[in-house]
């Protein structure tokens, strides 16, 4: 809506027509800083929308893949919609390969507090595995917080969040982290969507990753470990917290290699 400050009433009761944005009425609209926002904040949503576009299921009761073959055929197709999981891995680790499988079954926001949206692009680029077109978004500083969260609100339905690295979010004020994680599950409720949440461990782990692993629906924990074969790796995806089947009680081993594929071996826990 050109030349408004707010949306017109009778705008307002058109039915499935979306408003994209409103442009104010100015002197000097070609340089006006005002207008220039207005203009960039469209065109940052028809990104999101255009990024995220793709035919969604229909979501009464199907699961959402997670793009992780293995691990979905464990939890029987995928993660119900609204959902929000944490990955948790050591910094020396493969998750973020995962992170990019994670792109590929729709369409992806991916948002990054540390590497630069340009890395993050060359790096989802040159990957071995499948992978999406995400939407990259680079989030930092005191506002990180408000940032995100304005980010996520134009979430289209049915997408797939991620959030590499989840530690700088974790490092704020915990009212105001427990606030954001509080909206951030009821933004993939209305979506029909999930969230990833990429955390690392290890030394100078935040304090409120507590408030992330109580929040969210589901664990997954990547460890790596040398077999004690000549330099080869080992990779384990466990899942300590699922709370839709609270019995879930497998480690999937996940191979990467030239074309980073993966296998299934499950180990039960006896009691």
């Amino acid at each position: 809506m050109n030349r408004c400050e707010e949306v017109p009433t009778e705008v307002e009761s058109w039915v499935d027509v979306p408003v994209l944005g409103v442009v104010p009425e100015v002197e000097s609209p070609l340089t006006d800083e005002d207008t220039t926002a207005a203009y960039e904040e469209i065109v940052e949503t028809l990104q999101l929308r255009n990024a995220t576009d793709r035919t969604p299921p229909a979501y009464d009761d199907e699961l959402l893949p997670t793009g992780i073959d293995t691990l979905d055929r464990r939890l029987g197709g995928g993660l119900a919609p609204g959902s929000v999981v944490a990955l948790t891995a050591e910094p020396a680790s493969q998750s973020e390969q995962l992170l990019y499988e994670a792109t590929a079954p729709r369409g992806t926001l991916y948002l990054t507090t540390e590497r630069s949206a340009a890395n993050v692009r060359r790096a989802i680029e040159t990957t071995s595995v499948e992978t999406g077109n995400p939407t990259i978004r680079h989030v930092e500083g005191t506002t990180v917080l408000e940032e995100a969260s304005e980010i996520i609100g134009k979430l289209p339905d049915g997408a797939t969040l991620v959030v590499d690295l989840t530690d700088v979010l974790e490092r704020h004020d915990r009212r105001a982290y427990v606030s954001f994680l509080n909206d951030l599950k009821d933004r993939m409720v209305e979506t029909d969507g999930v969230a990833v949440l990429h955390c690392l461990d290890g030394p100078g782990r935040p304090e409120n990753r507590t408030a992330t692993i109580h929040a969210v629906d589901a664990v997954f924990d990547l460890r790596t470990t040398e077999s004690g074969v000549e330099t080869a790796v080992d990779h384990y995806l466990s899942v300590p917290k699922f709370r839709p089947e609270s019995t879930f009680t497998e480690t999937i081993e996940l191979e990467f290699d030239g074309v980073a594929a993966m296998t299934l071996e499950t180990k039960q826990d006896v009691d």
